[in-house]
C-alpha cells in the first residue's frame, strides 16, 4: 500500500532553536512520506543563522529569502517549492506529533468534501522537550480546536474537548491543506494560496472565507495533535509586539471585515475594533509604551491604503453570501 505523500514548510525568521524543535518534529512523522521545505525570511540572529545553516548541511532543503518578505509570502514561497497532496504550513513555534500527519492524511481521504484539516493545539513552553504527549509538563494550556464564526464576524473557539466537527478556520500555526483545494483558491483569485495584503496575521482568515466559498469544508479532527509556543509567533494580545508586526496586527480585522463579513456585521466589528484599540492605547501609553501611537497611525494608514482595493474584493466576491445559513450555524 502507497503511504500518503505530505509536503510541510516552516517557515522561520530569528527562531533560534524553535526552528530545530519544528523540524525535529515534522522528521519524526509516522506513515507518511515527508517533503520538507524550510524557508528562512532573512534572520539576522547569531543562534537563527547557526541552526539553519545546521540543518542545511544534515540536508533539509533550505530556501532563504533576501529580506524579510512577511508571512504570507514566505509561506508561499515554500508552497509552490512542494507538490505533495497534503500541505502542512508550520510556524517555526509548533511542532506536530508524530502521527499528525497521518491522522490528517485518513480524515482527508475519508471525507472527500473536506479541504482542511484542523488540528488540535496545546500551547508549549517556549524551551525545554517539544514531545508534549510524552512529557506533559511542557504543556501549559489549550491553543485551538474548533474554531467558530459568531453572528458578528469574530473568530471565537467552539470547544476544546468536543469531537470531529465542523470548524471555520484551522489554528494558524499548523493548517494542514489538501493540495487540490489550495489549488483551486488560488485559481479562483488569482492570489496565493494566502494574500500578501496581509503580510503578517489575518491571513489564514481570509484563506478560511475562500476555502468555504469555492466549496471546501474545513474540519476540526481531535486526533491529529500539535503544539505551538504562542507567546513566540502569534499572540493574541497587540501589545506583545512592536514595529512591523504590531501595525499588520492594527490593519488585518479592517480588512477582513470588509473583505468578508455582510456590511451590518463589518460596520459593528470595525467600530468595535476602534475602541479595541483606543483601549490597547491607553494600557501600553500607562506602560510607558510611546510607540503604540506610531503603531496605531501606521496600522490604520495601511488599512485605508487597501481600502480601494479592499471594496473591489468585496464587490466580486461576496463570500458571505455564498455560504449557506446551515454551514455557518455549524461553526457555532
Amino acid at each position: 500500500m502507497t503511504r500518503p505523500r505530505a509536503a510541510v514548510v516552516v517557515l522561520t525568521w530569528n527562531a533560534g532553536e524553535l526552528a530545530r524543535r519544528a523540524v525535529d518534529s515534522v522528521l519524526a512523522s509516522v506513515g507518511v512520506d515527508v517533503e520538507l521545505v524550510v524557508v528562512d525570511n532573512a534572520s539576522t540572529e547569531v543562534t537563527s543563522r547557526r541552526v539553519l545553516e545546521e540543518l542545511e548541511a544534515e540536508g533539509v532543503r533550505l530556501l532563504r529569502e533576501p529580506r524579510n518578505t512577511g508571512f504570507a509570502r514566505g509561506m508561499n514561497t515554500g508552497y509552490a517549492a512542494t507538490g505533495a497532496p497534503l500541505v502542512t504550513l508550520l510556524n517555526c513555534d509548533a511542532v506536530l506529533h508524530p502521527g499528525a500527519l497521518a491522522a490528517a492524511a485518513a480524515a482527508l481521504a475519508a471525507h472527500p468534501d473536506v479541504g482542511v484539516v484542523a488540528p488540535h493545539v496545546v500551547k508549549l513552553a517556549a524551551t525545554g522537550p517539544w514531545r508534549f504527549w510524552e512529557q506533559p509538563e511542557v504543556v501549559t494550556g489549550f491553543d485551538g480546536g474548533a474554531l467558530g464564526l459568531d453572528p458578528l464576524g469574530r473568530v471565537t473557539v467552539v470547544a476544546a474537548d468536543s469531537g470531529p466537527r465542523a470548524s471555520f478556520k484551522p489554528n494558524g500555526a499548523c493548517p494542514i491543506y489538501r493540495r487540490s483545494a489550495l489549488e483551486e483558491v488560488v485559481a479562483t483569485y488569482g492570489v496565493g494560496p494566502f494574500d500578501p495584503v496581509f503580510d503578517t496575521y489575518g491571513e489564514d482568515v481570509d484563506l478560511a472565507w475562500k476555502c468555504w466559498a469555492t466549496g471546501w469544508a474545513i474540519r476540526y479532527e481531535p486526533g491529529v495533535l500539535a503544539g505551538h509556543v504562542r507567546s513566540y509567533a502569534s499572540p493574541l494580545e497587540r501589545r506583545d509586539k512592536r514595529g512591523r508586526l504590531r501595525v499588520n496586527l492594527v490593519a488585518e480585522p479592517y480588512l477582513n471585515a470588509l473583505r468578508h463579513l455582510r456590511a451590518d456585521a463589518a460596520a459593528v466589528q470595525v467600530a468595535g475594533t476602534v475602541v479595541r484599540d483606543l483601549g490597547m492605547v491607553a494600557v501600553r501609553l500607562a506602560h510607558g509604551d510611546l510607540a503604540v501611537v506610531a503603531d496605531l497611525a501606521a496600522g490604520y494608514l495601511r488599512a485605508a491604503r487597501e481600502l480601494p482595493t479592499t471594496l473591489r474584493y468585496r464587490r466580486r466576491h461576496r463570500e458571505w453570501r455564498r455560504i449557506t445559513p446551515e454551514v455557518r450555524a455549524a461553526w457555532r
